[in-house]
């Protein structure tokens, strides 16, 4: 068994691949989810979808030198099993830092916009690179020992590896239900018991923070509603999640489908997630792309299985 057959999602080890497809343009994303309606219900299927897969719903003359959706079929799956591996092998070399300048310089661009009333929220991101020996599912391994997150994600092709630890979901479905949980409002852990409970009282009560996450839920509301029925749409704010190191703010925004509708058009509603944009949406990717000044890649995109009438996407943060 070859690393290009096999892949992670949550807690399954997925094998037996029988089926690689990949969209560079507007008729090879189309033959992408078609495919996905036709054998959802004879395989396990994997989903990579990059942040720029957004331009596609956007623009139909899009292309991109890069794959910018996979799908992976896969015909078997089983438990996943995390090991635990030499943290000592793992001694990686930076190649790239946070310029502290421009990211200065872009967070000032993203006060006056505020200010002004362009956007009222912005998730500006920056990448970094490293390079490790280290083998990359040995890799995987390690991280994971570290930060066993619910959506871990481990795929390999013939261009690329994508390990994430994501925390975050961007949508389930099963039949009809639709289900998402934005995250937004973090603090860190203490190892003082009682600073970190501390904390997490602070962050419940954080004005700031209670702001921004309802920002975004009004904002999963309003994508929401393109695809669910009247009167179906239900939020719970305001939820804390606490990690190993962090705890995390998140709200409950769900729904009911209207008839018929298909993956392709929950995507065409939701993605990209409100979570790693911004408010307004629309405006909010305009304004990224003018300060990031590049792709983001499988970074913020979503990586998720569809499989019968079920469906699970991660937002594919903290991923390398």
């Amino acid at each position: 068994m070859t690393l290009e057959n096999y892949a992670v999602f949550g807690g399954y080890f997925y094998y037996d691949l029988k089926h690689t497809l990949k969209a560079f343009n507007h008729k090879e994303s189309k033959k992408c989810f078609k495919f996905i309606e036709k054998y959802k219900n004879d395989f396990y299927i994997l989903m990579l979808a990059d942040y720029e897969l957004y331009r596609y719903f956007q623009d139909k003359n899009f292309t991109s030198k890069k794959a910018y959706l996979s799908i992976f079929a896969f015909k078997k799956r089983k438990k996943f099993q995390k090991e635990d591996i030499d943290e000592e092998k793992f001694i990686p070399e930076f190649i790239n830092f946070l310029d502290q300048d421009n990211y200065k310089e872009n967070f000032i661009k993203v006060k006056e916009a505020i200010s002004k009333g362009r956007v009222y929220q912005i998730n500006l991101t920056q990448n970094f690179k490293f390079h490790s020996k280290m083998d990359s599912f040995e890799l995987f391994k390690l991280l994971l020992s570290r930060q066993n997150t619910e959506f871990k994600a481990f795929i390999k092709d013939e261009t690329r590896e994508i390990l994430s630890f994501s925390p975050e979901l961007f949508f389930k479905t099963k039949k009809r239900k639709i289900f998402t949980k934005p995250m937004k409002g973090t603090i860190k852990r203490d190892k003082d018991p009682i600073k970190d409970e501390e904390n997490k009282t602070f962050l419940q009560n954080d004005t700031k923070n209670l702001s921004e996450n309802v920002m975004i839920c009004d904002l999963l509301r309003n994508d929401l509603s393109k695809i669910i029925t009247k009167k179906s749409l239900k939020t719970k704010l305001f939820e804390i999640q606490s990690h190993p190191t962090l705890h995390q703010m998140t709200s409950s925004v769900q729904g009911k489908l209207k008839k018929n509708i298909s993956l392709y058009q929950i995507f065409k509603a939701l993605f990209p997630c409100g979570s790693i944009t911004g408010a307004p949406k629309l405006e909010s990717i305009k304004f990224i792309k003018e300060l990031e000044q590049r792709e983001r890649g499988i970074y913020c995109g979503t990586i998720g299985l569809i499989h019968k009438n079920k469906n699970k996407f991660s937002v594919a943060i903290r991923t390398l």
